[in-house]
């Protein structure tokens, strides 16, 4: 008795019916299934939220099943700049040592809620207020590739305001605590921005992640203003300091400048009492 590998078998299979395919003769569906082409379902993914239009530091999961009839190999999730197409945030599935084993030993469908993808790659809460499109791309072991674009938006408001200063001040490199967020709007509701921008910058965190006097400048004037300062005004500031200028008083030049009361304005902020 000659026995036949498993190998073999599949590949004689394939050979045949595209053979039978070609003559014209009908396929036999078992013969079918085994050249199939491959898929991947995204149409169940999504933003939990009600609107497309989100409140500004809140949290959202990222939901939905991916399915896929052969083991997934990479889950990618971009957030992306509405204007510009610009990448904000990004996160990969597998991330931790768990979702690699998994991975590992072969995954077909896969919750995007319960992947490290979900709030700690991606978060929702620390994007300033803007248009943004949330892509996710699957690929698995078929090599084929299917990709979903969600459009959403995040408020315009006091607390988004304070995602941008942070954002800003710090190259997205600090993430405002919810602590330091409550003090902040607190100080903008009661006294304006231009006094929460002043307690900002006069801060030990902004003035220990920006030790140099260009690092000051830069942060601040891009923190308080909404764009980075024209090469003139820094080099004007920056002068003022190495000239003996204290910061909190070169913090104050560019605070009552126009440019803060416009971006104020801009943003629905008030920047005096």
């Amino acid at each position: 008795m000659i026995t036949i590998s498993k190998k073999f078998k599949k590949v004689a299979s394939v050979s045949l019916a595209a053979a039978l395919l070609v003559t014209g003769i009908a396929v036999p569906k078992k013969l079918q299934k085994v050249d199939a082409a491959s898929a991947i379902d995204l149409s169940k993914v999504k933003i939990k939220s009600e609107s497309i239009v989100l409140d500004s530091f809140t949290n959202y999961d990222i939901t939905g099943e991916i399915k896929s009839d052969r083991s997934l190999v990479k889950v990618t999730c971009s957030v992306k700049d509405g204007k510009t197409g610009q990448t904000v945030q990004e996160g990969v599935w597998p991330y931790s040592s768990s979702e690699k084993k998994a991975q590992s030993n072969g995954t077909k469908k896969l919750n995007l809620k319960d992947t490290k993808i979900n709030k700690k790659l991606i978060s929702f809460k620390y994007l300033s207020g803007d248009k943004f499109t949330l892509k996710i791309t699957a690929e698995n072991k078929k090599g084929v590739v299917a990709e979903k674009t969600i459009a959403f938006a995040i408020k315009e408001d006091i607390k988004n305001y304070v995602v941008g200063v942070y954002n800003r001040a710090f190259a997205n490199s600090v993430k405002v605590s919810d602590e330091d967020a409550a003090m902040m709007y607190s100080d903008i509701y009661v006294d304006g921005a231009k006094t929460a921008l002043k307690y900002f910058f006069a801060s030990d965190l902004f003035n220990t992640k920006n030790a140099s006097n260009e690092d000051f400048v830069e942060g601040a004037y891009y923190a308080a203003t909404g764009t980075l300062a024209p090469e003139s005004v820094f080099r004007l500031y920056v002068n003022r300091l190495k000239s003996g200028s204290s910061r909190a008083e070169v913090a104050e030049m560019i605070i009552n400048t126009p440019a803060v009361t416009n971006f104020c304005a801009a943003c629905g902020v008030r920047p005096n009492r």
